[in-house]
């Protein structure tokens, strides 16, 4: 009777562990996201603030990046688990937007100031 306890025990063990382990892990890639959606929000108030100045072709490439945030938070929103590849690449495209905003973010109070 022990063993036969012992083994379903062991078998509940290992099917939880096998249905934990079957998506990657949302975390860096939420929190590459929430630090992208920060500086991109950062950069909306600016340019909305000053939208006479901001030029039409980078308004544009500011809204398709905020279409693909979009995307990403459905992703990362959802019930739907991620591949480690696809957390890997919202990581990265999340760091490269963060940069970008930062940067452009700069430059743009530069040129107020200036």
């Amino acid at each position: 009777m022990k063993k036969t306890i012992a083994l379903i025990l062991t078998l509940v063990l290992a099917l939880s562990l096998i249905a934990c382990s079957s998506g990657a892990d949302k975390q860096p890639a939420i929190d590459a996201y929430n630090e992208a959606s920060e500086a991109y929000n950062e950069l909306a108030e600016l340019f909305n603030s000053y939208s006479e100045l901001v030029d039409p072709s980078m308004l544009s490439s500011f809204e398709d990046m905020g279409d693909i945030m979009d995307s990403y938070n459905e992703l990362l929103s959802g019930d739907q688990e991620l591949t480690q590849e696809q957390v890997d690449e919202i990581v990265e495209w999340c760091g490269e937007a963060t940069g970008w905003s930062v940067q452009l973010k700069t430059q743009f109070e530069d040129f107020l100031n200036g």
